[in-house]
């Protein structure tokens, strides 16, 4: 329904100095958000709904005590942004920190994290979710829960030998093996990732391998390329977790020969994480060692892309035994020099 001129001439004129109650009151046909849109449209200003006295009175006496869904049952206009923002700002109010840890609180915390199975530490600690519990004991406090190793490898289908060898074939050609430094967690992800543009071939891929992995589309990809408008949408099947990637590279790393070796590290640094947290437990997960950092960084060498640094001196010194050549040849008689 259509605006009259002499709804336009109420609004107009009550707009600014009304509240919103009483500017709903003298247009009870429309709703706030036609009235607010309406006025936009005649380039009147938002009225602001203004703060009674009886209001700051409430907020005075109840703000910093009173729990917030009380205190918004006798505010039943506002809501609790805007009670925050007009108790903090206009008025200097504030709420006391209900959050706040108390010593006992604290006390159960330092005698009871490291042993107490969570269930029992919860009940204690009835006010905290399990994450405030965590944060404020190791972040807090440097406190740490030994865990039990519990890997479980899991039991692949017993894949044919042709379809161990297709897999592994896809793997040098169109896949990758990689380990990523995880920082915060001190410990690494670990991944197995084949890309192509033909997505039956990935399911097959999948369903040799007994559904496990996952298939994604990949979203980045086109958008690398200036051509992007044209090509085909690409897809990626990964494999990410420890307890499926052991008895896959275990299935297929025989037939590997481009990335056979690059597939042993990657095992072994898989098997020596699992053992270690056998060994010595953390509450952080998989231990970080320097026997890891070590197969992680043969790891990164077997994955570099391009020449050493050794390799790129020694070709620039074959290249540079005739000064001359370096002033006067062309750089594609250069490139071909180093390549002699």
């Amino acid at each position: 329904m259509g605006w009259t001129p002499e709804e336009d001439r109420i609004l107009k004129e009550n707009y600014l100095a009304s509240t919103v109650d009483g500017i709903m009151s003298l247009l009870p046909n429309k709703n706030l958000a036609v009235i607010r849109s309406r006025a936009r449209h005649l380039h009147v200003a938002l009225p602001v709904n203004k703060w009674t006295e009886a209001e700051n009175e409430i907020l005075r006496k109840n703000y910093p005590t009173m729990e917030k869904k009380h205190l918004m049952a006798l505010l039943l206009s506002r809501t609790w942004q805007s009670i925050k923002v007009h108790s903090n700002k206009n008025l200097k109010l504030h709420r006391k920190r209900e959050d706040l840890w108390t010593d006992d609180e604290i006390d159960i915390l330092k005698k009871n994290y490291s042993t107490m199975p969570k269930e029992e530490l919860m009940r204690l600690l009835s006010r905290r979710a399990w994450h405030s519990i965590w944060a404020r004991a190791e972040r807090w406090y440097g406190l740490g829960r030994p865990v039990v190793a519990n890997f479980i490898e899991v039991k692949m289908k017993e894949m044919e030998e042709w379809q161990k060898a297709y897999i592994a074939g896809m793997i040098d050609g169109e896949g990758s093996i990689l380990v990523t430094p995880q920082l915060n967690k001190n410990t690494y992800h670990f991944e197995i990732m084949i890309s192509n543009t033909n997505v039956d071939a990935l399911r097959a891929i999948k369903d040799f391998a007994g559904g496990i992995g996952k298939i994604y589309i990949d979203t980045k990809t086109p958008h690398k390329s200036a051509h992007w408008l044209t090509r085909r949408v690409a897809y990626k099947y990964r494999i990410f977790k420890k307890s499926e990637l052991l008895p896959f590279i275990r299935a297929i790393k025989k037939y590997l020969i481009i990335k056979k070796s690059r597939a042993e590290i990657f095992q072994d640094m898989i098997i020596h994480l699992i053992n270690s947290r056998k060994e010595h437990g953390s509450h952080r997960g998989y231990i970080h060692t320097a026997h890891t950092e070590q197969l992680y960084n043969m790891l990164k060498e077997e994955n570099r892309r391009g020449v050493t640094m050794e390799e790129r001196q020694d070709r620039l010194d074959k290249f540079t035994k005739n000064k001359e050549m370096v002033v006067f040849c062309s750089f594609r008689e250069m490139y071909k020099s180093i390549g002699e």
